[in-house]
Formats: C-alpha cells, structure tokens, sequence
C-alpha cells in the first residue's frame, strides 16, 4: 500500500507527514525510515512482519518518484507497482516540493495521494518579481510574509528567479506544465540578463549571510533592501 504526501508548499507537507507518523507510533505502528535500494528486500522479506511486541510496521521514504520509471527502470517500476497493490506492506512517501502535475504516473498507482500546494499569495509575490515594480512586490511581500514561514518564502523566490534564469538562456525543464513555461518565458522577457544574475546573486549572498549572522537584517529586511536596489 503506497500513501504519497507532496506538494510544492515542503513545509506543509512536512509537517503533515510528521503529524502521520505520530499518529502511526500513537496507534502502535513500528515506523521505519528506509532508502529506495532496499525496496527489493523489502518486498521479499517485510510484507506482513511483526515486531517483538506485536507492533506492525509503517516504511517511510522521500523522493520514490526518481526510482518511477518505467522507460529508464522497468524492474524497480513494476517492484513499485507490485509495492502499491501489497495490502500487507504500508508505505509512506515524502515527494519534497513535487506538485501533483510532476508526480501524475506515481499518482495513477497511489492509494492516497495529498498535496499541499502554497497559498496564493506566494504566487502573487512571484508573478510580481520583475523590474519597475519594486511597490508591487514589497507589498506582496508583506502580505505572504503574514501567513507562510519566512524561510519557504524565500525558497520559493529563489526557485522562480533561477527559473527565469533558465528560461531566459531557453533552459527549461521538461516537466513544467505548459502555462509555467509560457509564464515564465514572458517573464524572463521583463528581465535585462545581466540584472536577473544580480538578482539571483544577490539572493545567493543573502542566504549565506542569514546563514552565518553575518548581517544586523532579518531576511524580510534583506528582502526589501535587495527589490530597492533591483526592482
């Protein structure tokens, strides 16, 4: 049985899959962290173990959706499949900052599937991420500030402007869905090269530096200094 817990918003899904696995030790479950080679002996030597005191296990893993392939991995694709149909086996899988679009063929085989996507106000903050903008975007700041954690804001701002970067050099990912592409792509276009590296370079500087209390500014400050000096 496969349970999959993803999402781009990581820290929701983070803290659910934690708040799951509690519930899994609180009714009685042995929970065990495992890494995707031992899948095969999972499949041989687990289905419906027991522990010493009668405790049935739960496998929790991160990330199987690399091992899914059945174009580049056709044996460890049908040992998943296989996984997924196993009643007697519990698995649980953590798909960090993966959204339901990338994960579609882990999904078909799932048998629950929970995504936690970030609010929209992320993407608010994101679409307003570009040049002679710098009001727009210091107030959707403030506004996604209020009810995400400063940390996954910031994640989620370094992924696009490096994004735009790719879509600026025709770099893309293969997997984005069609209306990311077109998005970005327009995006990238409000962009001069030579600024959207200074941008993402100095996002670089201000992570290093929050990092190492190397500077007297909170990373919401930082922020607001860094779209004055760019936007």
């Amino acid at each position: 049985m496969l349970n999959v817990i993803c999402g781009e918003d990581s820290a929701s899904s983070r803290n659910y899959l934690l708040k799951v696995t509690d519930e899994y030790k609180n009714k009685g479950y042995i929970v065990h962290d495992i890494a995707s080679p031992y899948l095969e002996d999972l499949a041989k030597n687990s289905g419906g173990t027991i522990g010493l005191f009668g405790q049935k296990p739960v496998y929790v893993i991160a990330n199987l959706s690399r091992k899914y392939s059945k174009k580049k991995a056709p044996k460890i694709a049908k040992l998943i499949e296989e996984l997924a149909l196993d009643q007697s086996i519990l698995i649980v899988d953590w798909e960090e900052g993966k959204s339901a679009y990338i994960l579609s063929t882990l999904k078909k085989i799932a048998n629950s599937f929970q995504e936690f996507q970030p609010q929209k106000s992320i993407f608010q903050l994101l679409d307003d991420c570009y040049p002679i903008n710098k009001k727009g975007f210091i107030q959707s700041l403030n506004k996604v500030i209020e009810s995400q954690e400063e940390s996954f804001v910031f994640a989620m701002l370094c992924r696009h402007v490096r994004n735009l970067i790719l879509a600026k050099n025709e770099a893309l990912a293969n997997n984005l869905s069609p209306w990311q592409r077109k998005k970005l792509l327009f995006t990238a276009r409000l962009w001069p090269q030579d600024k959207l590296i200074g941008f993402y370079e100095g996002l670089s500087r201000i992570d290093i530096a929050i990092k190492t209390s190397a500077t007297p500014y909170n990373l919401k400050q930082s922020l607001d200094i860094l779209a004055c000096y760019y936007l």
